[in-house]
């Protein structure tokens, strides 16, 4: 018999304790290169997914021709 859930306690999520950085292309100007910074598992596949979603959520990166180029593991965040 499985054993009842704690009262007050959620099921814990997916720990976001890898810093990845997307660096990023602008179309027509090839020396104008920008980056951001992001928390994901610790998963390439699931970095590289969350960074495509977080360019296309920005507007001003949208509108620019901006390209996702590399996406590199940065750190291990420990809090």
């Amino acid at each position: 018999m499985a054993k009842p859930a704690r009262k007050g306690k959620e099921p814990e999520a997916p720990q976001l304790r890898t810093l990845w950085r997307a660096r990023l292309r602008f179309a027509g100007d090839g020396k104008a290169k920008e980056e951001f910074l992001f928390r994901e598992q610790d998963d390439f596949s699931a970095a590289a997914v969350t960074a495509q979603q977080l360019l296309e959520r920005s507007a001003a990166a949208h509108m620019a021709g901006a390209e996702i180029v590399a996406v590199e593991r940065v750190a291990q965040l420990w809090n």
